[in-house]
């Protein structure tokens, strides 16, 4: 099973290669990749949470779903907690991206794709759920933090394209509707592009990063570490004594273990919050978790 694991992370490493390499050669620029990412997040990612609800319904699974929303529920709030211990000596306008960082990952974009690399269909199935958390956390807990008010966006995390796919998915699952044969191969085929186009896009932004200036930033590889491996190795370790089905817990734990979300740099920019401090810890955490996700996914 290592072996299998090691393989699919190779291919995605391989893959941003490919991104990292087409974008040095300019047959990738930034306007091509929002464009690519705004397919991705709107269409792709979506069409493949639908597909993946393409089950029979049963008593267990909608046990494990409410099992699977506590757990993502409580790694949130356990990397609340986490932040609050590390990061208190910090400035505030730094400490604030470092705290953004630390709870909210790249579960959407790229933690989904990984998930259903590594664990199939079920993996995107339960790793939805945790994208429902997420979406919940980040227009309201995420947005004080960056914001410094008590300000909520309910609209935006109910209508995030993300989480209208759970819920349209979980409406076919409960009621076991089957989709006509046609409608689900084209979004099969749609949603099957998230795992490919995601990683050549995120391999094409790393080519834009400069390596120097990361090397002089400690808080960089501070928060770094904190995301990929404080967070999801201090949950693994908590709730291994839960009872909780060792592979829906893989599962939850493999989803927080994502190196920063991409919203972190996109929110900073809206509340004029440190861009780029943001930008750093999103390129270098992506770039370190080739390394930690294999590295997770053994130790868990």
């Amino acid at each position: 099973m290592q072996s299998a694991v090691t393989n699919q992370v190779l291919i995605l490493f391989l893959l941003m290669i490919v991104g990292f390499i087409i974008r040095k050669c300019n047959v990738l620029n930034n306007s091509l990749n929002d464009g690519i990412s705004e397919l991705l997040i709107n269409v792709a990612v979506p069409f493949s949470i639908i597909v993946s609800f393409n089950i029979t319904f049963s008593v267990k699974i909608l046990h494990n779903i409410a099992i699977a929303f506590l757990v993502s529920v409580f790694i949130h709030l356990f990397a609340v907690l986490i932040s609050r211990v590390l990061y208190f000596r910090y400035h505030r306008d730094i400490r604030k991206i470092l705290v953004f960082a630390t709870i909210f990952d790249n579960s959407g974009f790229m933690g989904l794709p990984v998930l259903g690399s590594l664990f199939g269909p079920m993996g995107i199935f339960y790793g939805s759920i945790y994208v429902v958390t997420f979406n919940l956390f980040v227009w309201t807990l995420g947005v004080m933090i960056l914001n410094g008010k008590k300000e909520l966006h309910i609209v935006k995390a109910f209508t995030n394209p993300a989480l209208v796919a759970v819920l349209v998915g979980f409406i076919l699952f409960f009621f076991s509707i089957k989709l006509p044969v046609t409608i689900f191969k084209t979004l099969d085929m749609i949603g099957s592009l998230s795992t490919p186009l995601s990683m050549v896009v995120i391999g094409s932004m790393l080519a834009e990063l400069n390596f120097r200036a990361l090397l002089n930033d400690f808080s960089v590889y501070y928060s770094t570490m904190a995301r990929l491996l404080i967070v999801p190795l201090g949950v693994a370790f908590i709730l291994k004594f839960c009872g909780i089905e060792p592979h829906l817990l893989k599962v939850c734990i493999m989803a927080g273990a994502m190196p920063a979300g991409t919203m972190t740099a996109i929110l900073a920019k809206k509340y004029n919050a440190n861009t780029l401090l943001a930008s750093r810890i999103v390129f270098m955490s992506t770039a370190f978790s080739i390394l930690t996700i294999p590295l997770v996914f053994m130790l868990t």
